[in-house]
């Protein structure tokens, strides 16, 4: 009796994350990082949420919808509370000096001329950062 050769079944073509995915895949990855980072401490009034590390958030200086370059650039995001994130809008003039105190007197200067600047980021690099960031949360540092 011969045997009957059966086609293979079709593999179901494993779908890419689009970019959108991505960042959302990103964000909460990159927020709890420097949230550890900055030992859950607001870098603004100097609040500290160790205790309460649900009330911390990761604050941009250049917000979102304005810096996308800058969207995950470690300098530009950094621990804060919730009423100095939400409620203060940021605290944007203390958050200066402190970054000024931290980078340099160009830090916002530099941020100023690069804001605007769409990035478009590629799902390689996205992926390269989501793998990095879980690294580091794993490592600890």
């Amino acid at each position: 009796m011969a045997k009957i050769k059966t086609c293979p079944k079709p593999t179901k073509k494993k779908k890419r994350p689009t970019i959108t995915q991505l960042k959302k895949t990103l964000w909460p990855i990159f927020s709890k990082w420097i949230r550890r980072r900055d030992n859950y401490t607001c870098y603004t009034c100097g609040k500290n949420m160790f205790d309460n590390p649900s009330s911390c958030h990761a604050g941009h200086y250049v917000p979102q919808s304005k810096g996308n370059r800058l969207r995950f650039d470690e300098r530009n995001v950094h621990a804060q509370c919730l009423t100095c994130n939400n409620f203060r809008s940021g605290n944007l003039s203390v958050y200066a000096l402190e970054l000024e105190a931290e980078y340099g007197p160009g830090i916002l200067q530099e941020f100023e001329s690069i804001k605007n600047e769409r990035k478009k980021f590629t799902a390689e690099e996205l992926q390269n950062m989501i793998d990095d960031y879980r690294q580091r949360l794993k490592e600890g540092n």
